[in-house]
């Protein structure tokens, strides 16, 4: 069984799970270590479960034993651990949960009809709005919305970004190889205009390599045949052009919420999985 240090207390049911598939280590004090008591008693490990109260910095992390090949933050963030330091050491990150949509910045592509309902509805979740459009809106529509004047300074605030400008010939790949390099790492990308704002062989790219996190498109290129690319990536949730939702759409959509939860407890793991 792989050895994993556990660095604070968890509930019962959890430490119990953890006996029955690793050999744990646990801290039965809940006590708050220091970083060289992480190094020291991670020797001999295979991993370290951590907690955002972990301190796991480039110079802990090179300090790590060999040994050490995935830290699990029991968290949404990861703030406290040095990224680069980890992939440099050939050490996993991962976390819980997947995105937090309060307090995250939306950036909206396109400040209409369709674009003012999304940034209402996400303003209700808590979410920051920012949008780009070809002329500012009046403070009444923007409603706290913060304009950007270019798609530079737009997506680099956009930690989602909802595309639902129209396609001309300016928006025609407006995400492309150079644009995407704009975003936060890890953001998210949703289309529900049209497949042409999108170069979709960037951002392809730009998700195997972790730099956007997601995507979400109702809309792509050469509909009905999808990029292949696309397929390979477990981050990628694609529907057949249903902006306008229908009855069907929705009885479609909860069918498959009911799905996910049984393939969920007979197997473990499902395929639409986002955490």
């Amino acid at each position: 069984m792989k050895k994993i240090l556990i660095t604070r207390k968890l509930i019962k049911e959890s430490e119990d799970k953890a006996s029955k598939t690793f050999d744990p280590i646990f801290n039965s004090n809940d006590e708050l270590y220091s970083q060289t008591k992480v190094i020291e008693m991670s020797k001999g490990c295979d991993g370290i479960l951590t907690s955002l109260t972990d301190k796991m910095d480039k110079q802990t992390i090179e300090k790590l034993p060999d040994t050490i090949k995935i830290i699990s933050n029991f968290a949404v963030g990861f703030g406290n651990i040095d990224l680069e330091a980890a992939k440099k050491k050939g050490i996993a990150v991962t976390n819980t949960l997947g995105k937090q949509l309060t307090g995250s910045r939306l950036g909206i592509l396109g400040m209409g009809r369709i674009g003012q309902k999304i940034a209402k509805i996400a303003k209700s979740l808590g979410m920051v709005i920012h949008y780009h459009n070809r002329s500012k809106l009046s403070q009444e529509k923007e409603q706290g919305a913060i304009y950007h004047e270019n798609i530079k300074s737009l997506f680099s605030v956009s930690d989602v970004l909802s595309i639902c400008c129209p396609a001309t010939k300016e928006t025609e790949n407006m995400i492309n190889k150079e644009t995407v390099e704009y975003f936060p790492k890890g953001a998210v990308i949703t289309n529900v205009a049209r497949g042409d704002i999108v170069d979709d062989d960037a951002l392809i790219d730009a998700l195997n390599r972790r730099k956007i996190y997601a995507v979400g498109l109702d809309v792509y290129k050469n509909e009905p045949n999808l990029n292949p690319g696309y397929h390979k990536i477990k981050s990628a949730f694609i529907l057949p052009h249903l902006g306008s939702a229908t009855k069907d759409t929705r009885i479609a959509m909860a069918n498959l919420a009911i799905d996910n939860v049984d393939e969920f407890f007979k197997t473990g793991n499902c395929k639409n999985k986002v955490n």
